[in-house]
């Protein structure tokens, strides 16, 4: 998980310490634009989250249903099938 409020001395965007195996570290160059747009959207899901009070989960999510939810794998595909198939790609 990326500390989207805090760089090293490096210049290196800080990450949580939480990972599931110690083989699970992983090192991401992130440029500031993306960390911009990061924070950006992390504002709108606050904004999210004070229209559907009662109904938000709070998972500390970055991609998630409009209540914080976990976007289902099945949801996903159909998405990305439907884009498929207006874009014309074979």
């Amino acid at each position: 998980m990326v500390d989207i409020e805090a760089k090293d001395d490096n210049g290196k965007w800080n990450l949580s310490p939480q990972l599931k195996t110690s083989t699970s570290y992983r090192t991401l160059d992130i440029d500031d634009d993306t960390i911009e747009l990061l924070k950006n959207h992390k504002k709108q899901q606050e904004k999210g989250k004070m229209k559907c009070s009662p109904d938000y989960e709070e998972n500390n999510l970055v991609c998630c249903t409009s209540t914080c939810g976990v976007i289902r794998p099945t949801y996903l595909r159909t998405v990305f099938n439907r884009t498929i198939e207006k874009s014309g790609v074979k």
